[in-house]
């Protein structure tokens, strides 16, 4: 279980509701209060299994022992779920994937026996990549085997031709 201490919070203006804003150190004063009074509510709680860890991988094996039974705690040290699954806004107005294109590592056993397209997962097909560079160049890469070859030997004429193995 993670804590996302920042729900019903507004980012723009520090209020949690229309009515009333409060100081940031009133909110934090008010957000350790909760979080502390969560946490003694959970350790007087027993837990078969304890995973610690939030990200995909934790998250399975916790679904898994669910599922089987057990009463599972999920301990995550960041403000969401999801490891390197997760989609997150790193510039203003800028999302980022960390690691999403590794989905293919997902086991389609896990994803039948977890039914996880009732919960919401859905695959999208990728396109292609775009690869910026510090000197100001480019690595584009779509679903074209030829395009992406010609693409990769603007680099290197060596890798191009071990694409093709």
């Amino acid at each position: 279980m993670a804590y996302c201490l920042a729900t019903g919070y507004d980012e723009i203006s520090p209020r949690l509701s229309n009515s009333v804003c409060l100081s940031e150190p009133a909110i934090i004063s008010i957000l350790t209060i909760l979080q502390q009074v969560a946490y003694r509510q959970q350790m007087n709680t027993h837990y078969d299994v304890v995973v610690i860890g939030g990200g995909h991988n934790g998250l399975v094996n916790a679904a898994y022992l669910a599922r089987a039974g057990k009463k599972v705690l999920v301990l995550e040290r960041r403000h969401v779920l999801g490891g390197a699954a997760v989609t997150e806004e790193v510039f203003p107005g800028f999302k980022f994937s960390v690691c999403s294109y590794v989905v293919s590592l997902l086991r389609p056993e896990m994803i039948r026996e977890l039914d996880l397209p009732r919960h919401g997962l859905e695959m999208l097909p990728l396109d292609g990549t775009f690869t910026p560079m510090p000197n100001g160049d480019y690595l584009w890469r779509v679903n074209d085997h030829a395009k992406t070859r010609r693409e990769i030997a603007r680099h290197s004429r060596l890798d191009a031709e071990a694409y093709d193995e």
